[in-house]
């Protein structure tokens, strides 16, 4: 068993097509200035496309081998695009860039990895530290749905099917369980890599209430402008699955 992020490529594959969220940040980078920085930024999925569109965007994540594939994968950028990229190791809740930016980005329920109380106060403050006095935070939060909220293992589901370059079409399946003690959504992901070779991935992500990251938030200095349901800025109501 092992951690999505020690497979970057097939991380990278899987999330290719994922860019939904990218029209709302889009529009927010040009709302807010030319100057992002990406938590969490991992092979580079929301960072690159960003930087093609002329904005500068430093990246930060904790994660030597995603932030490796990024770099690999930055090669294939023309130069105009290369210098606009800074990526960074660093941990997003001790980070310390020396620079503050227009508008910070944390996507794809990444807000999950972090624990509950310190990790959120945390967090918090070190955005606060990297925001120009009219910037902006933005951040994607998973809200599952009940049959996700469930603490009896759910039945072995076919996520989807995707190509690796080097290995070919691989299928995902998934199976996931809640903690309710301890508000943790448990996913197991198990890769169909061909000849009978099976991958085993784990995850595991912290639900956090919307009240609970804005008092953490607000401790920092920050206020709540605005909330969404969805990636295109509809209302947020308890269905809503973000």
């Amino acid at each position: 068993m092992s951690s999505p992020y020690n497979f970057p490529n097939i991380y990278a594959c899987q999330h290719a097509c994922q860019l939904e969220d990218m029209p709302l940040y889009r529009c927010l980078a040009q709302k807010y200035g030319q100057r992002l920085l990406e938590l969490g930024c991992g092979t580079g999925r929301i960072t690159i496309p960003l930087a093609r569109e002329g904005f500068y965007v430093d990246g930060v994540d904790r994660d030597p081998m995603m932030l490796n594939w990024a770099r690999e994968q930055l090669k294939n950028e023309t130069p105009q695009v290369q210098s606009r990229i800074h990526l960074l190791e660093m941990d997003i809740t001790s980070m310390a860039t020396g620079r503050q930016y227009d508008l910070v980005l944390f996507p794809y329920h990444s807000v999950g990895h972090l624990s509950p109380g310190q990790g959120i106060s945390a967090l918090a403050y070190a955005v606060a530290d990297h925001m120009l006095p009219d910037g902006a935070f933005v951040l994607s939060v998973l809200q599952p749905d009940s049959d996700l909220c469930s603490e009896k293992p759910s039945d072995l589901r076919h996520l989807e099917e995707f190509h690796v370059p080097g290995l070919g079409m691989v299928d995902c399946y998934e199976t996931t369980r809640y903690d309710a003690t301890l508000r943790q959504l448990h996913f197991d992901w198990y890769y169909d890599l061909g000849d009978e070779e099976m991958l085993h991935i784990k995850n595991c992500l912290n639900l956090h209430s919307g009240q609970e990251l804005e008092q953490a938030f607000r401790a920092a200095g920050l206020r709540l402008v605005e909330t969404w349901g969805d990636f295109d800025g509809s209302a947020w109501s308890m269905d809503s699955g973000e």
